[in-house]
């Protein structure tokens, strides 16, 4: 297991990003290796036919022709084992709930330190997942140690379920029939149970714990 070589693919549009990245990997260690570098989800679906799996695709949002949300979506499909870094420029909340629930294992913004993607190419290859503090510490431990009847009621159960999808707060209450205020107290008090901070922290836990599929 010492000697096995990461595999990382790499989907950018923008080529110096893509180089940079791809630099910053092979340089890192002789144990990681750039299998595929591609300017859009197409663009990569393509060469993967021809190259080596990848066992880490590193993914930007927007992209043209395949844009990253459709991309990941249609590569869980053909490679159910391959994991995935977002790496975008999108610090949009909707953005990081929508990639998580499709099935993203990492998240970071391009304006990170150079090392964080290192660190979290290396997480993701060893624990299947990394997050940074825009997520919030520890949200897979709690997840791990989740007994669904005895920390949420079947109401926050159902709030939970739908945080994870990309509506509003308004749209979520006129959903349940509630005010806005009763939702934001519901909110908070899911919070507080699961000590996670933030909706993106809840919606990864959720995706943990099955609340989602």
């Amino acid at each position: 297991m010492m000697n096995y070589v990461v595999k990382v693919a790499i989907a950018d549009d923008h080529p110096l990003i893509r180089k940079g990245i791809a630099d910053l990997i092979t340089e890192h260690s002789p144990r990681f290796k750039v299998v595929a570098q591609a300017g859009n989800g197409k663009e990569l679906m393509d060469q993967l036919q021809e190259s080596e799996v990848p066992d880490i695709c590193i993914l930007d949002i927007q992209m043209p022709v395949l844009n990253g949300y459709d991309t990941i979506s249609a590569l869980k499909g053909l490679y159910p084992q391959m994991k995935y870094l977002i790496l975008t420029f999108s610090e949009q909340e909707f953005s990081m709930i929508r990639m998580i629930r499709n099935g993203a294992n990492g998240y970071l913004l391009k304006s990170c330190d150079p090392e964080e993607i290192l660190t979290a190419v290396s997480a993701i290859h060893q624990h299947g997942y990394y997050y940074s503090e825009m997520v919030g510490e520890n949200v897979f431990y709690k997840a791990l140690h989740f007994k669904k009847k005895e920390d949420l009621t079947s109401k926050e159960v159902d709030i939970l379920s739908l945080l994870c999808y990309d509506l509003t707060y308004e749209q979520i209450a006129g959903k349940l029939f509630i005010s806005l205020h009763t939702l934001h107290d519901h909110v908070k008090a899911i919070s507080k149970k699961l000590k996670i901070k933030n909706r993106a922290g809840l919606v990864l836990f959720a995706s943990q714990t099955g609340l989602i599929m």
